[in-house]
């Protein structure tokens, strides 16, 4: 884990970018963003956000937060195809940045203007031949997290993870994901024998993520219910009598 301070030390002179994921992958930790977000501003160092792990399960509000890039895919917690995302861009740095790349213009009917690069807007991040199905798959991900409320989803996560938190604490399981921090969906914990463990709980239906070897994450979404969380549990239960 690491602060405000932390990223302070490491930028110089020389720094363009600062790039951190929203919530990080492996224990849900997220970072203090708007306080690094001041740091970069006061720097004049762009700041910009890997929030795959953040949109669809907690709700956020780009305008609020002192970030210049975001962008995330539609497979994770959008539970989206793979192949789709999308990025979100402050006007003013969308204009100051240069594209890497130019593509078929297909947004214009001017002849004269032959790249996507020559717009000022989110246009010219475009490219030629978008995937389609993909884009047609997340909107319809979109319209479903739209119609449940992002709000909802983040509350009903977090009675799942603080449930899970409450119960495996009885067991004396080694909790890997930090209590301080704001409720995510990544919810990492540590076993003796992982192996035994996710063979365990795969033969009950669930499929698990093991992480450095060494622990696992379990990321319920707005799908799961208290009753997925207590099959859960009792196969825990089980596994620490040693069953």
């Amino acid at each position: 884990m690491f602060d405000e301070r932390d990223v302070e030390r490491l930028i110089d002179a020389k720094t363009r970018v600062v790039s951190l994921p929203h919530i990080t992958p492996a224990i849900g930790f997220r970072p203090p963003v708007e306080k690094i977000g001041t740091l970069c501003r006061d720097h004049g160092i762009l700041f910009m956000l890997d929030a795959i792990q953040s949109v669809g399960a907690v709700a956020i509000d780009v305008e609020a937060l002192p970030v210049d890039v975001i962008a995330t895919s539609g497979h994770k917690w959008l539970c989206g195809p793979y192949g789709a995302g999308f990025m979100y861009c402050r006007s003013k740095t969308t204009r100051d940045l240069v594209p890497s790349f130019s593509a078929k213009l297909y947004t214009s009917s001017d002849s004269s203007r032959y790249d996507t690069a020559d717009y000022d807007d989110a246009r010219r991040w475009e490219y030629g031949s978008p995937n389609y199905s993909g884009i047609y798959g997340l909107g319809a991900a979109l319209e479903m997290i739209n119609e449940i409320g992002i709000t909802k989803i983040e509350a009903h996560i977090g009675k799942m993870t603080s449930l899970l938190r409450e119960s495996l604490t009885s067991y004396s399981i080694k909790i890997v994901t930090p209590a301080s921090q704001d409720i995510s969906g990544i919810f990492s914990f540590k076993v003796n024998d992982v192996g035994a463990f996710t063979e365990k709980t795969a033969d009950a239906g669930f499929v698990l993520s093991v992480r450095g070897g060494s622990y696992i994450r379990l990321s319920p979404h707005y799908f799961n219910d208290e009753a997925d969380i207590e099959k859960f549990i009792d196969i825990v239960a089980t596994f620490a009598r040693g069953n």
